[in-house]
């Protein structure tokens, strides 16, 4: 199989351990909004919060993204390893819900960072200012 033009077993480190990670990093981040809270340090728990629905949006963004890649497949036509007459191949749909799901996990967190970034200089609409 190959994603970006690179070979890939099937059950490399991406697909067999990145959801793991994601959902780990989820546990992660749920965890430390409950500490945060339950100390009553809020400024930092509404940062924490705001991490850990991010990551949890990216399953949407995915959905969106691969509804425009099939769209964009459905259009343009693929060469006959890619396309098995209408449709796509099982293996192609899988590349584009690996690289779909990378992309959409990287999107969701960087909007995170950079939303909470704004947020401490107030720049963006929100009211953490400052972890503790």
């Amino acid at each position: 199989m190959y994603v970006l033009g690179v070979g890939i077993e099937r059950e490399n480190f991406i697909t067999k351990w990145g959801i793991k990670a994601v959902g780990l990093w989820f546990l992660y981040t749920a965890a430390q909004a409950y500490y945060t809270a339950v100390t009553k340090r809020f400024n930092s728990h509404k940062e924490w919060i705001v991490r850990h629905t991010m990551v949890g949006y990216f399953v949407g963004l995915q959905r969106v993204m691969l509804l425009i890649a099939a769209s964009i497949a459905n259009v343009v036509e693929l060469p006959a390893p890619y396309n098995s007459g209408n449709s796509l191949t099982w293996d192609l749909e899988r590349q584009f819900f690996v690289v779909s799901a990378i992309t959409a996990v990287v999107v969701q967190i960087g909007l995170a960072e950079w939303y909470l970034a704004n947020a401490r200089r107030g720049t963006a609409t929100g009211e953490v200012k400052k972890t503790q």
